[in-house]
């Protein structure tokens, strides 16, 4: 058993964030259930865990394992937790030097084809549909992954112009398919990057980066305070 793909789940003090990425929304898993979800994320058998909890709060073990029973359905009713093993994860070859280098042109078209796609796999798959993409673009092969401060610089620059030209104008306001594009985007370039998905506790919110190099793109003001509860890429 085990948390299921699709769910991906982080603990800020006493609380337990669940982001399902297949409905596109989170929430919270707080008190007595908190410390049943992470005694099961420890392998923690249903015995062990009724026995903690039972101890700590010097409850009756009966009315705890029908409260923990109960819990355990709930998350699989939800698909939260699932009995299948997790399916293995996808090699990632890397691309040539010189397909990388061929990559490197046209970087404001590039960046701005990156917006449009993002944008239109938002808008007919919803949040799953373009984490999923992420995901496949994760597993295809790339390039050597060095960092090259630059090139990041010069792609920065283009990404901001391009979205100058978006037909929307929409997407700098909105965290997620921006931050999508620019993984895309310099991903194409063979940069070290990965996709970030962090929740800040009070007030509840999410916001999504990219990173390069264990860097922010673009300063991003926002990354700093996020506790990162989904990854993307290298």
């Amino acid at each position: 058993m085990a948390v299921s793909e699709h769910i991906r789940h982080v603990q800020i003090d006493d609380v337990i964030v669940l982001l399902d990425i297949r409905a596109g929304r989170y929430l919270l898993i707080e008190d007595v259930a908190a410390e049943m979800w992470d005694g099961m994320c420890r392998d923690r058998t249903p015995e062990q865990i009724v026995d903690d909890i039972s101890a700590r709060y010097d409850a009756a073990r009966d009315q705890v394992a029908q409260d923990f029973a109960q819990f355990l359905a709930s998350c699989r009713a939800n698909g939260y937790w699932d009995d299948a093993p997790a399916a293995p994860a996808l090699p990632v070859v890397p691309r040539s030097a010189s397909a990388v280098a061929a990559g490197r042109h046209f970087l404001t078209l590039r960046a701005w084809l990156a917006l449009l796609a993002s944008w239109m796999t938002l808008k007919t798959g919803g949040f799953h549909g373009l984490h999923g993409a992420a995901q496949r673009l994760a597993a295809m092969p790339r390039g050597a992954g060095q960092p090259d401060a630059q090139l990041l610089q010069r792609a920065e620059a283009a990404f901001l112009r391009a979205e100058n030209f978006f037909i929307l104008k929409s997407a700098p306001q909105d965290c997620l398919p921006r931050s999508m594009a620019m993984y895309r985007f310099l991903h194409g370039l063979g940069l070290p990057v990965r996709h970030r998905i962090g929740v800040e506790r009070y007030p509840l919110t999410m916001h999504a980066w990219v990173e390069c190099d264990g860097e922010p793109v673009l300063n991003d003001p926002d990354a700093g305070r996020m506790t990162v509860i989904a990854t993307t890429g290298a």
